[in-house]
């Protein structure tokens, strides 16, 4: 999981990316970025061409990578890890029984 990314996605970055297990917890490819084929040196050009001639791509992919960065914050981070230790409380719980 890449956090410098998921940094740019908060400040309004469209992204471009190699596609692997990382980037497919933060990229929806076309919405907030361009996924590429890791070894598709094409596919980054394209990628950058395609950026670069669009403004108008480039602010939506940016608003939409606000958003996708908030999934990441403090405030969703600590209401998953607060779910999950409440569930191995659980889990433990009914262990001790």
């Amino acid at each position: 999981l890449g956090i410098a990314a998921i940094e740019a996605l908060a400040c309004g970055v469209p992204m471009i990316a190699a596609d692997n297990r990382g980037t497919r917890e933060y990229m929806h490819p076309g919405e907030n970025g361009i996924v590429c084929n890791p070894l598709s040196v094409e596919e980054f050009a394209e990628a950058i061409e395609r950026l670069y001639e669009s403004k108008t791509l480039r602010e939506r992919m940016g608003q939409y990578g606000e958003e996708v960065a908030k999934e990441f914050g403090i405030e969703a981070t600590d209401r998953v890890m607060r779910r999950i230790y409440e569930e191995v409380s659980e889990i433990q719980k009914k262990q001790m029984c």
